[in-house]
């Protein structure tokens, strides 16, 4: 019998739509289980992420690590991300460098470093980032720190592509103009715009209709004054989280996870 595996939790995952890019984490219990229809492991993409500040370090995060690999029971993790720039990063780095040569998991990568540091544990370590996950959507578009992964070999993903639903951006009329101009959404609108830019879109939803928009993005391209428009959106800040606010750094202080 073909089998899968994936998080009993999420059954949207279950749905064909989304077969092309099935991923999932072992965020919540119960993950792991098999599911019909799917040859072999290698048909489902698995990733999960480290959290930071808790726990901290090399052995701390080997801990974190082994409660992953047990909770997916799936043999080896494709992409493991650690989630905060901050702490003992390069000790729970290292741990991933480990887990990753041992054949444990298949890529690390970082989440939400501004690409300077991106390249500081990369060039201070064995390893250089495979993937890092940041903030990106049309309010925010992180421009030169998009650039500067790029030109590292590191590739950006976007969390937040859509700005968590905010900011009226489902409604925004430059967005909207645009979808319309080739009868689109307003969600594929951005997704296209993010591949373009070659940003991974990390775009999450419990509804089949709106997986089924998320693929079809492929047959449009944005033009020159599309791309024009779009930039003037950008407010040139955070407008969900920062990780560069000291009154935030120390809230990170403060958050314990439950990992």
């Amino acid at each position: 019998m073909k089998r899968g595996w994936t998080n009993d939790l999420h059954p949207p995952l279950l749905n064909p739509l989304n077969r092309r890019a099935r991923r999932s984490s072992d965020q919540v219990p119960h993950v792991g289980r098999p599911v019909p229809g799917y040859d072999s492991r290698e048909d489902l993409f698995r990733g999960s992420i480290g959290h930071q500040p808790f726990p901290l370090g090399y052995e701390a995060a080997k801990a974190s690590l082994d409660r992953s690999l047990a909770r997916l029971d799936c043999g080896y993790i494709d992409l493991m991300l650690l989630h905060q720039p901050f702490n003992d990063v390069y000790g729970a780095w290292r741990a991933l460098e480990e887990y990753q040569a041992s054949g444990r998991i298949r890529a690390i990568g970082l989440s939400n470093f501004t690409a300077d540091r991106v390249l500081d544990v990369g060039l201070f370590n064995k390893v250089m980032p495979a993937v890092d996950q940041i903030e990106i959507n049309p309010f925010h578009q992180q421009t030169e720190q998009v650039q500067g992964l790029l030109a590292e070999g590191v590739v950006p993903e976007a969390w937040g592509p859509f700005a968590e639903g905010k900011f009226g951006i489902f409604e925004n009329p430059v967005l909207t103009a645009i979808g319309q101009k080739y009868g689109k959404s307003v969600a594929q609108v951005v997704t296209r715009w993010l591949i373009e830019r070659g940003i991974v879109v990390l775009a999450k939803s419990t509804k089949p209709e709106r997986m089924a928009q998320n693929l079809n993005v492929f047959d449009f391209q944005l033009d020159d004054d599309d791309k024009a428009q779009i930039a003037t959106l950008d407010v040139g800040k955070s407008q969900i989280i920062s990780h560069t606010d000291l009154a935030m750094v120390r809230k990170f202080k403060e958050w314990v996870f439950n990992v």
